[in-house]
């Protein structure tokens, strides 16, 4: 069976205080993920519609073969938005299925928690585009989500195939998300967000696995699988 870790909250705090980046460092960190993230948001921009639409059904579909994925009742997911990985025939399919229940994020102002709500809900529109739970929508309490979470669906701008890294749109939500909660990250991506050695810090909280159209990535390994048999190895 393939196994995927999960984000241990004590272990990424251990890393913050071990890790020392100088203020030349940062700066330069901070640079480089900026112009990253224009790189990214512009690969995303020129696959066309109809391909996304056709290459999102196929990331789907791999990441029902994910083990953490296909045992979780409790799925939180995020919403796409823009030219992302399409979330939403993921959302209403589990919708659907009588054994699952679904949750969605809602993220604030500055540096609020971000916040997880059964769906469907009340969403409202932001101004950029995104869809989120209004904020009258009911919200799973933060200390009932370790227990109830079983699989997280996270998607990004870019994503680190060999470290589980992820580049995401700057405010730090998800990062502050995974380091409070142990619930299993798997990231959901095309190919062209995939980048090795994608610059990160102790804040950055690796996925458990990356999804793409091509198959599903752990420790930097390319793992095969038939969509009807399960796991069939490594591609090497």
């Amino acid at each position: 069976a393939v196994r995927l870790w999960r984000n241990q909250a004590g272990i990424v705090a251990e890393a913050r205080g071990n890790r020392r980046v100088s203020g030349h460092d940062t700066q330069r960190l901070v640079h480089e993920k900026a112009r990253l993230r224009e790189e990214m948001k512009a690969r995303l921009a020129g696959i066309p519609q109809a391909e996304r639409e056709q290459r999102s059904a196929a990331i789907l579909d791999r990441l029902r073969s994910v083990p953490a994925f296909a045992a979780s009742e409790q799925v939180f997911t995020c919403l796409s938005f823009g030219a992302e990985v399409d979330t939403w025939p993921l959302v209403e399919a589990l919708v659907r299925e009588d054994h699952r229940t679904v949750y969605v994020p809602r993220c604030g102002i500055g540096d609020s928690p971000m916040t997880v709500h059964p769906y469907p809900c009340e969403l409202q529109t932001l101004s950029f585009g995104l869809q989120q739970p209004a904020q009258s929508a009911p919200a799973l309490p933060d200390e009932d989500i370790d227990a109830t979470l079983g699989c997280a669906c996270i998607l990004g701008l870019a994503f680190d195939p060999e470290t589980g890294h992820r580049l995401g749109y700057g405010r730090g939500f998800f990062d502050r998300f995974l380091a409070r909660h142990k619930v299993t990250a798997v990231a959901l991506a095309f190919e062209e967000q995939l980048v090795r050695g994608l610059p990160h810090d102790g804040h950055d909280v690796p996925m458990g696995a990356v999804v793409t159209e091509a198959g599903i990535y752990v420790a930097g390994q390319l793992l095969r699988y038939n969509l009807l048999t399960g796991f069939t190895g490594f591609t090497g």
